[in-house]
């Protein structure tokens, strides 16, 4: 057994190792990497019957973690691969009796002022990425902007927000993600991550699947979408219909009175607001046991499951251990063609 498999969580306390002192009290550890919209987590349970975690080893909240899984002899014998998790704050701890002493912890730093504090400031005759790049510099991170398309702004006012909640406002407006992880701030185009080449096949007889599940929901689903704006000053009305390839011949039509100024608008807004609408139509659920290599942001074809069957975007992974071994849980959407 010397060559069997194992993985495990290997984790740095403000960059000091920490694996001695947490793997013999180590009960359960989890890592969710999120693809937008929420803070990628870290928790761990330790066992605690020498109160030793909720004495003198106490951690302090807003200390950093970095986390890594680390995999022995799962891709060949005597074949070690390290996992970078990413960069952690330590946002709460607990202790429950029966359970242990719990530590969690959240890509999101609620230290710096990205999050913490309110601030009015606005921009003029710029572009969308300076503004975010802008953001993140006040902030001492980095900036990714995934995205082919970098608008024109004629004026942008940051009233009285939170940076992280006029981040997303930013995001919401354009057609964008958000996501903050590693102090950095990763705006994405999820379109184009979908349009990128499927990394792996997913089928029923893979032997570490162990649970999965699909769902097909009408809740919120258009057939096509159709701006529709009379601009007063011009007296005149901008419309413009989009229809996705494949679409059913009939269902609902989704109608969208917003500001535009052409047609070229009108067509970016119909498609926007379509795939808000329609992105979570499709939804699929798997469960494998040991650490895959899956990843938000990574796009998979499902193959075996019927009329499920196609291309899909991984939405959220959790790599998860205890002392009855290791799993990696993905939650995925459907692909959306020609938007």
């Amino acid at each position: 057994m010397a060559n069997a498999r194992r993985a495990y969580i290997s984790l740095k306390y403000n960059n000091q190792k920490l694996d001695t002192y947490i793997h013999p009290f180590l009960k359960e550890w989890a890592i969710t990497d999120n693809l937008s919209g929420a803070a990628d987590d870290l928790e761990i349970l330790l066992e605690d019957t020498q109160k030793l975690w909720r004495g003198s080893w106490m951690p302090s909240e807003g200390a950093l973690l970095t986390a890594s899984i680390i995999s022995q002899n799962w891709y060949g014998d005597k074949k070690t691969e390290t996992k970078p998790m990413g960069l952690f704050e330590i946002d709460e701890i607990g202790l429950k009796y029966g359970e242990g002493f719990r530590i969690a912890a959240i890509s999101l730093p609620e230290s710096g002022s990205l999050r913490g504090q309110q601030k009015s400031r606005s921009w003029e005759k710029t572009k969308l990425k300076t503004v975010f790049s802008d953001i993140a510099k006040a902030n001492n991170m980095k900036l990714q902007y995934n995205s082919d398309e970098n608008p024109d702004i004629d004026r942008v006012e940051q009233a009285s927000e939170q940076d992280i909640k006029f981040l997303m406002r930013l995001c919401n407006e354009n057609g964008l993600s958000l996501k903050i992880a590693n102090k950095t701030i990763v705006v994405m185009d999820e379109a184009k991550y979908e349009k990128a080449a499927a990394q792996a096949t997913i089928q029923p007889n893979d032997p570490y699947l162990v649970d999965y599940s699909f769902t097909k929901s009408l809740n919120g689903k258009y057939r096509a979408a159709k701006v529709e704006y009379r601009d007063p000053s011009k007296k005149k009305t901008i419309r413009y219909t989009f229809t996705p390839p494949n679409s059913p011949k009939t269902g609902r039509i989704l109608v969208i009175n917003e500001q535009v100024k052409s047609t070229a608008e009108a067509m970016k807004l119909a498609k926007k607001k379509l795939r808000e609408a329609n992105k979570d139509a499709n939804t699929a659920s798997f469960i494998f046991s040991g650490v895959k290599n899956y990843y938000s942001g990574m796009t998979v074809n499902v193959k075996g499951f019927g009329n499920f069957d196609g291309k899909y975007i991984i939405t959220r992974t959790r790599f998860s251990g205890s002392s009855s071994g290791t799993a990696t849980s993905i939650e995925l959407r459907k692909c959306l063609e020609g938007y």
